[in-house]
């Protein structure tokens, strides 16, 4: 495993590559993106029309 992980520390290509695969599968990021994307402009909206 550390020999694994060295070859990606040392071509970020393929480091890049598997960053995005787990972000692809990341549950949690994905929920992130959703909250981002649905809720958060509304909150935004909201604390500008009160202050």
């Amino acid at each position: 495993m550390a020999s694994s992980m060295r070859s990606l520390f040392s071509d970020h290509g393929r480091y890049v590559e598997s960053f995005r695969r787990f972000l692809n599968h990341s549950t949690e990021h994905q929920c992130m993106l959703e909250f981002m994307d649905k809720k958060l402009p509304g909150i935004i909206a909201r604390y500008q029309n009160c202050c």
